[in-house]
């Protein structure tokens, strides 16, 4: 069996293992980045099926990743505590938008397997 990978890029470790755990238990690989440079170098080598991407982080943001991406067609859910960053990014190419505050891992996991599907 193929597994889907999920790259998580987000440099809340807590949020991070928590939704890495989830997608684990439901038969995802997760790769992990903590930064935008980071992330960018995993989708490069590892080839990802969705991404989860936060926009504010420390060093390179996700900014730096979406604008990177941009003419990549890969699924892209922006994940974020931000209020305002869906005015941001909605720009760009951007599967969906998801408030970390207002969102389950749970209801996340929902829309990949729905986008995945």
């Amino acid at each position: 069996m193929n597994m889907k990978k999920i790259l998580i890029i987000d440099d809340n470790k807590i949020y991070h293992d928590a939704l890495g755990d989830l997608l684990k238990e439901d038969g995802y690989e997760v790769i992990s980045a903590f930064d935008g440079i980071e992330g960018y170098k995993k989708f490069e080598s590892e080839n990802p099926d969705l991404i989860v991407l936060d926009i504010i982080m420390t060093g390179e943001n996700g900014f730096f990743v979406l604008e990177k991406l941009k003419d990549k067609k890969i699924p892209i859910i922006v994940s974020s505590n931000y209020v305002g960053a869906w005015d941001l990014v909605k720009d760009f190419r951007v599967t969906d938008f998801i408030l970390k505050a207002d969102t389950s891992s749970e209801v996340i996991l929902k829309k990949i397997n729905e986008i995945l599907k």
